[in-house]
């Protein structure tokens, strides 16, 4: 590729060696033709670099590449430095001294790439390919936010465009947006004139002081029409000059271009369906501006401007268009200004004047109330005018006064009339003339005196269409104005069918009799149906008379009176009730309904007999002479051992002069049996413990028992009737409406949900409430539930989280002390044991010494004392024993101190570590939760002891190894950067040299280089794996050596594990490392064909065995160290790697003869070591 291509990569590789610099630069011009590779062996010298590139060239860097380990300044503090003045350009950190440190240090500081050297060529045909994908991204993104630049300048100059009204105020508004954007300098557009072929300036902006005038544009093949504006109007497409001051094309004005700073340029046609209107010419301050997408969009907009143009010139020959149907408009219009909230006459059109006699010079610039009746004239400026300027919709009816003194009736119509900036500067009026109309209203003032009590009336002419309606003849139909039906047919107020019924029937009769009236159904104006009556009057001049009046109330009355009946009737044939009359001698005469079968008895069968005959021995007898005597009854009757709740009401007049009495009876007995039910029902609920209440369907309470009533604080006299909203806040309210409809919906009858009530006393209580929905059918009739305070439920759970926390923090504290401490703070904070104090074994004793105790217990007890086999007490006993103890009543056992302030108290063993002690100054303090829970707290206790004793061993070794791990790491440093650094020189310029000779001497360097790459790779990963682990977790044996398996590049044939593989806790990525080499191990020395066991050793741990040769027991104690190794190509690393990873777990390894004959790996998991004990000590918050 060559030099200053646009396309090319630029890249800047910068390392304080020369020789690795110029090896990568050559590699990686060989790698890809499109990189331009600069190299500086300083930081410094690649500043100045980065500086004197962009100012020569005018070409920033691409991509830099450093090295991180430079004298001076290193790759991140060089970053940095770049990063101040290029904060885009992408930076590649390509080093030999790599770590995760430094990695992420790298990625935190803002560096692209983050790549390690290695030692083979392949090394750069990675970074060549991490350099590309960098500045390409970077490409992309510049390229998208000139792309949003572009969007936006098209965006802002086709607004201006759209609000623009003339073709000037386009043209003027696109130069003016382009200037006020970067990088335009300057804008201008002309116009072809075909005569002179040169493109005439219209518009311009920006920084062109004097350019139109200097120079010249044609559309010839003359020099000043080989430019881009000339090619632009010849092609109709987007020219583009790249770069001024190299574009031979552009001779004629670079000289004008250059001293105005202008740098490339483009010319846009402006076009429209074909024609060109003008060409658009654009002038940017840096060469290249016009890429291909901007040309894309520039042609867009060189239609978006010509289509503009096309709009506003088409809008003008509207406009005189307009001005001719004004003219020859039938029907009078006018134009009016307003002169101090008056209308005066602008405009006006030919019917106008020959309807009222005057010229357009009379008329014009005179107020239209002139022209106007008296009346109409204080129409006109008593509202009207102001009306029409507010924008309502002014239809009115006005009377002009003609030159000659005739009246003219008009129907106006006005629209208020605005200017381009959209102030409202008067009306838009039009006048039809009535005049003929308004006597034929006179005509039907006539027919109205006929009708009266009719609502609507019309006029129809003698071929049935409207000559006249009036407003109530509009509203019966839905319309606003009368005058939509004027010359409109009959028709239009009916359907079809009804169209068809009047034809055939109607029209004949009222031609017949002069007459006709009837009912029909009309169509309003929205296609909807009405009742109504019709009266029809015939004229003398073969018109009509109609008058209308709407129905529908009247009909729907009557409809209404029709459904009352009919459900009577049918209440009285499918109610179980009985409607019954008798007179003043207590004769029947009604006797109906379903009721009467519960009684044996047909409607009508008592009829003519005496009440007190047919209900002889009721208690109906005697209400029925109380009726008579005229009070009214409400009762319930017994008759056949069924219950009817009976109505007599006396009626003082019963059609004959005499008196009645009207009875109605409703069967109750299943009604009085559900209420037996429901008491005895009550009878139960208000002996349970729990509160139970009931709701009807709209959420008031029906019923509450004294549970309820005990919880709540509201007595149910209080309760019933009241909302349920009286004990829940609103947000409870809103979650039971939307619970009960998903209940109702999906058909679930029971369910449990908690929440908070509130007491008579303001008091929140949390409860669980068992509800269940009442249906009858399927239809909601209320709620039943039971509540229960969860009070102490909650408070438990309380418990158990603070437990929880409590626990965490025992699991992470550092020695059996801390634990302590932390469990004697947690029995008095949590579970409120004041007095609780920890004893733990000390072995060399041996004897129970106490370690800490509760705040209090100083306080109680004198000096806590320690417990051994010579002088045995309870909490010996159950250390030996190892079973928890409970005493109620210390007093009664013979072996405690007599003077112990102690009453009660719980005694836990904590395994082989101790004991923990609680005690309470009263006896039978302990209830069963408590001592569950003190048993859960010793537990855990055990449990952090156990842990706190392995992480104090492990503490202590790691100490031991952290300052040999500094070492191994200057030494990894050492070796990855002064070593490697030269061998992959070495290694880059054999690969050069394989490519320029043919040798037999290139094959064993070769080998020699590879052979000096492994023996520092392994020495690395050595070096590197250390002596500490990271925070072990609990690992599966099998999983990890599968794992260990997958990543062995050439496996063991066969690889057997143990069904009961253990789960360790070690560094997974740790172990599996470990596994890898000792699976490659027994392939390196047995063959492919070796199988391989792992198992389980019976004391704490696992072995990796194969069936190789093995390794010979002289040997055995040498197979561990750096270099030793049978095979004569192997480095004698891996199996001191195995070892180095298993003593930073604290395991031992050892190496034995196997089954089989091969080799058996031995690692014990076990943790030596003794824990060390701390003197007895108080925390903050102490037990005893």
């Amino acid at each position: 590729m060559s030099a200053g291509d646009p396309d090319a990569i630029r890249v800047l590789h910068v390392d304080d060696e020369p020789n690795a610099a110029d090896l990568a630069a050559t590699v990686l011009e060989r790698e890809r033709e499109d990189l331009e590779v600069s190299t500086a062996t300083s930081a410094s010298e690649g500043l100045d670099r980065l500086a004197e590139s962009t100012a020569a060239t005018g070409v920033a860097i691409d991509c830099i590449v450093s090295d991180y380990d430079m004298p001076g300044m290193d790759g991140l503090e060089f970053l940095e430095a770049v990063r101040e003045e290029h904060p885009n350009v992408p930076f590649v950190l390509f080093t030999g001294r790599g770590s995760e440190e430094i990695a992420s240090e790298a990625i935190g500081a803002g560096v692209t790439e983050y790549l390690p050297k290695g030692t083979d060529s392949s090394q750069y045909e990675l970074l060549a390919h991490r350099i590309t994908n960098a500045v390409e991204t970077r490409r992309a993104e510049r390229r998208s936010a000139e792309q949003a630049r572009v969007s936006t300048v098209v965006r802002e100059i086709t607004q201006s465009v759209v609000r623009a009204a003339t073709r000037e105020g386009i043209e003027q508004a696109v130069c003016d947006r382009f200037v006020d954007t970067e990088p335009y300098r300057f804008a201008w557009i002309g116009e072809p004139d075909d005569e002179t072929s040169e493109i005439v300036p219209q518009a311009h902006a920006g920084a062109g002081e004097g350019y139109l005038d200097e120079i010249t544009v044609t559309t010839d093949d003359a020099a000043t029409g080989k430019g881009p504006g000339g090619r632009t109007a010849r092609t109709r497409e987007v020219e583009v000059t790249a770069d001024i001051r190299t574009d031979s094309a552009f001779e004629p004005w670079r000289e004008a271009a250059e001293r105005r700073g202008y740098r490339s340029s483009a010319a846009v046609p402006i076009v429209h369906e074909g024609t060109l209107y003008a060409v658009l010419m654009v002038y940017a301050d840096r060469p290249g501006a016009f890429d291909a997408t901007e040309r894309t969009m520039l042609a867009e907009l060189g239609e978006t401007i010509g289509h503009a143009i096309h709009a506003v010139e088409t809008r003008g020959r509207l406009r005189e268009q307009y001005r001719e149907l004004f003219e020859q408009a039938p029907v009078m219009y006018a134009i009016t200004g307003n002169e101090g909230d008056e209308p005066i006459v602008e405009d006006c059109n030919e019917r106008f004047c020959e309807t009222l006699g005057y010229s357009r010079e009379a008329v014009v610039g005179r107020p239209l109330a002139e022209f106007y009746t008296d009346e109409s004239a204080a129409d006109l400026l008593d509202g009207g005018y102001e009306r029409a300027l507010a924008a309502e919709f002014v239809s009115e009816e006005r009377e002009f006064v003609a030159r000659d003194g005739s009246v003219v009736e008009t129907l106006l119509r006005a629209v208020p009339r605005v200017n381009e900036a959209g102030a409202v500067v008067g009306t838009l009026t039009l006048f039809v003339d009535i005049t003929e109309r308004k006597r034929a209203e006179e005509v039907l003032e006539q027919a109205q005196a006929m009708e009266t009590a009719m609502d609507g009336m019309a006029l129809l002419d003698a071929d049935g269409k409207y000559v006249y309606a009036n407003d109530a003849h509009a509203a019966i139909y839905g319309y606003d104005d009368p005058g939509a039906f004027v010359g409109e047919s009959w028709r239009v107020c009916y359907a079809d069918e009804e169209v068809a019924r009047f034809e055939a029937h109607v029209l004949d009769a009222l031609e017949a009799d002069g007459a006709w009236r009837g009912e029909a159904t009309g169509k309003r104006r929205d296609g909807s149906s009405f009742p109504q009556d019709v009266s029809l009057t015939a004229l003398e001049d073969g018109g009509t008379v109609c008058v209308v009046r709407d129905i529908t109330g009247r009909k729907t009355r009557e409809r209404e009176l029709q459904r009352r009946n009919d459900r009577l009737r049918t209440i009285v044939e499918n109610v179980p009730l009985v409607l019954f009359a008798f007179n003043a001698e207590g004769t029947f005469t009604l006797s109906e309904g379903r009721g009467l079968e519960q009684l044996d008895l047909e409607p009508g069968e008592v009829v003519g007999e005496s009440v007190f005959d047919v209900y002889a021995g009721t208690s109906l007898v005697e209400d029925a002479r109380r009726a008579i005597d005229g009070e009214a009854i409400h009762t319930t009757v017994e008759i056949d051992e069924r219950f009817f709740e009976t109505w007599l009401q006396p009626v003082a007049d019963d059609g004959n002069g005499g008196t009645q009495t009207i009875g109605v009876a409703v069967d109750v007995t299943e009604r009085r049996e559900r209420e037996r039910e429901r008491e005895r029902y009550r009878t139960v609920i208000e002996t349970v413990d729990d509160a139970v209440y009931v709701l009807d369907n709209e959420g008031r309470f029906e019923f509450v028992n004294e549970a309820f009533s005990a919880l709540t604080g509201y007595d149910a006299s209080a309760v019933l009737g009241e909302s349920v909203e009286l004990i829940e806040d609103e947000a409870t309210s809103r979650r039971f409406e939307v619970l009960v409809e998903e209940m109702v919906s999906t058909g679930t009858t029971e369910t449990t949900v908690e929440y908070e009530i509130e007491t008579a006393s303001g008091e929140w209580i949390p409860c669980e409430d068992h509800l269940g929905l009442r249906l009858d059918d399927g239809a909601f009739q209320g709620i039943t539930g039971v509540l229960r305070d969860t009070t102490e439920r909650e408070r438990r759970e309380r418990t158990l989280e603070a437990l929880y926390q409590r626990t965490r923090e025992m699991m992470h504290a550092e020695s059996p002390a801390d634990v302590c401490e932390t469990t004697t703070e947690t029995a008095d904070a949590v579970l409120d044991h004041s007095l609780t104090g920890i004893w733990l074994h000390d072995d060399e004793g041996p004897a129970l010494r106490p370690v800490a105790c509760s705040e209090r217990v100083d306080e109680v007890f004198d000096d806590l004392p320690t417990y051994t086999p010579d002088s045995p007490g309870l909490s010996w006993d159950v250390f030996e024993s190892g079973t928890g103890r409970v005493y109620d009543d210390l007093a009664a056992e013979p072996t405690i101190n007599p003077e112990t302030p102690a009453r009660s108290e719980i005694v836990l063993p904590l395994g082989r570590h101790g004991v923990m002690n609680i005690s309470s100054t009263t006896e039978n303090t302990f209830e069963q939760s408590d001592v569950a829970l003190a048993r859960l707290l010793a537990t855990t206790v055990e449990a952090a002891l156990d842990r706190a004793e392995r992480e104090t061993v492990l503490r202590d070794r790691q100490r031991r190894l952290e300052q040999q791990n500094e070492r191994l790491d200057e030494f990894a440093d050492t070796v990855s950067h002064d070593l490697r650094n030269p061998l992959s020189v070495a290694d880059g310029r054999l690969a050069l040299l394989r490519e320029d000779v043919d040798s037999e001497h290139v094959e064993p360097i070769d080998q020699a280089l590879d052979r000096m790459d492994t023996l520092i790779e392994d020495a690395l990963t050595l070096a590197k794996q250390g002596l500490l682990v990271s925070d072990p977790e609990p690992v599966a044996l099998g999983t990890v050596t599968e794992a260990a398996l997958s990543t062995v590049g050439n496996p063991p044939a066969d690889v057997a594990l143990a069904d009961d593989l253990p789960t360790v806790r070690a560094d997974r990525e740790r172990l599996q490392t470990l596994l890898e080499n000792l699976l490659r191990n027994a392939v390196d020395h047995g063959g492919s064909d070796t199988t391989v066991t792992v198992g389980v050793l019976d004391d704490e741990g696992f072995y990796v065995a194969d069936d190789g040769p093995g390794i010979p027991v002289a040997e055995r104690s040498d197979a561990f160290e750096y270099g030793f190794s049978t095979d004569e190509d192997g480095t004698g690393i891996g199996l001191a790697i195995v070892k180095n990873i298993a003593e930073a777990h604290g395991w031992a390894i050892s190496v034995h003869e196997a089954a089989s004959g091969g080799a058996r790996f031995e690692i014990r998991t076990e943790p030596s070591g003794e824990p060390h004990w701390p003197s007895p000590r108080r925390s903050a918050r102490s037990p005893h």
